[in-house]
């Protein structure tokens, strides 16, 4: 996102997730690793033959972790065989969660989906804020509505927490991300939608639920949602909305702002997604 406040880009982290503008981290979105190489070309074939038309069609790259990195790395300098990159990613857990940490470090992989959903439907985050019900805009962004409900389906989002909020330029909460650090995602990156590629303006009003990322084609697990009109260039896929009860959550946890007053960090009071439930 590069353009408004100095802050990470709507990474993953919305930055990484919002470069703040919204960024995702470094380490979850570094898609053009030259330390893939051959491995990552036979982990994109192995992911084509399974689920082909939805690999092809959101252009679905799998992605290396940092800590799957740093094993390779480890393996090479042991002399061992390093791990192959896998289509998705290990979940690990959030930093501000420990509580949570053996289960999310349980091996348990995030999946590329299967299929499109063939509509709308909604997603509802309960966290220990309150619920967040969000429509999901399959008829207009398949890619990233299957994405999130595909992993949301999955358990991903579960115990994880929204670890950022932006209280100055931009106003956002963000969620989405296993580590809770900024950096993490499932393990597979896939390409942009609207409004990307278009010369729209004003489009990020409260309400709006849009893919974090690192730069173009870098979507995976992060969002953000918007509290009030934000100025952000059209960078950002919008897959969904939130409902007038969610924007209540979302506006009561922004209310009571981030930790220490800094403009752009966690918010004050944690706010865990205890689950994430799909319903039509």
């Amino acid at each position: 996102m590069g353009t408004l406040v100095p802050m990470k880009r709507f990474a993953t982290g919305l930055f990484c997730a919002l470069a703040i503008p919204l960024v995702v981290g470094v380490s979850a979105c570094s898609t053009q690793s030259s330390t893939e190489g051959a491995a990552s070309t036979a982990a994109t074939t192995t992911m084509a033959q399974e689920i082909p038309e939805f690999v092809e069609k959101c252009q679905v790259k799998p992605i290396s972790s940092e800590k799957e990195q740093a094993k390779k790395e480890e393996g090479k300098a042991e002399g061992g065989a390093s791990e192959q990159p896998k289509a998705s990613g290990s979940k690990t857990a959030a930093k501000s969660s420990q509580a949570d940490s053996a289960a999310k470090d349980s091996g348990e992989t995030a999946m590329v989906p299967e299929q499109f959903l063939t509509k709308d439907v909604t997603l509802t985050l309960k966290t220990t804020a309150g619920d967040i019900p969000m429509k999901l805009t399959a008829s207009k962004t398949p890619c990233a509505a299957s994405t999130i409900a595909s992993l949301a389906k999955q358990g991903f989002y579960n115990k994880t927490v929204c670890h950022r909020i932006t209280t100055e330029e931009i106003y956002v909460l963000q969620c989405g991300d296993p580590d809770g650090t900024g950096e993490g995602g499932p393990g597979f990156v896939f390409k942009d939608e609207y409004p990307v590629g278009t010369d729209q303006s004003n489009l990020y009003k409260p309400g709006v639920v849009a893919m974090a990322n690192a730069g173009q084609n870098t979507n995976g697990s992060q969002f953000f949602v918007t509290y009030a009109d934000s100025p952000l260039p059209a960078y950002y896929t919008i897959f969904g909305s939130v409902s007038e009860a969610g924007m209540k959550t979302v506006q009561a946890i922004a209310k009571k702002g981030t930790k220490g007053g800094v403009p752009d960090g966690q918010p004050s009071t944690e706010v865990r997604i205890d689950k994430a439930v799909v319903s039509e």
